[in-house]
């Protein structure tokens, strides 16, 4: 789920409240899920200098493996995955810019020129 902006957690079950364009959705969805949030969801906590101190001491990250998340391997990774990656690529430039200048009424002049020139209008 995409764009949220407020989770509630209710019986085992999350109420997520997604933004759109001309307003908003809220669903319910079950347990475990994937949600991505927008940047408003949360204010961020920013680390004390002490916490940046200990960031840098002698502090261990764990690390879990499957065995410890008890999942098997077909539940995650490419195996689980419901979509696979065809291609990825970086479209090709379609073109120059041209950046117009002078006056309101002669860039608009100059615009309405190009486009009638390539037969757009």
């Amino acid at each position: 789920m995409t764009y949220v902006q407020r989770i509630e957690r209710r019986d085992g079950k999350l109420t997520v409240e997604r933004q759109l364009e001309d307003g908003h959705e809220v669903i319910e969805v079950g347990l475990p899920c994937l949600l991505t949030a927008i940047k408003e969801l949360n204010e961020p906590r920013y680390m004390s200098v002490g916490g940046i101190y200990d960031a840098f001491g002698e502090k261990t990250v764990a690390v879990w493996g499957l065995k410890d998340l008890g999942v098997s391997p077909d539940q995650v990774g490419l195996e689980a995955s419901l979509t696979q990656v065809q291609r990825s690529f970086t479209p090709e430039p379609k073109g120059q810019a041209v950046r117009l200048s002078g006056t309101a009424a002669e860039m608009a002049e100059a615009l309405v020129g190009s486009l009638a020139h390539r037969h757009v209008i």
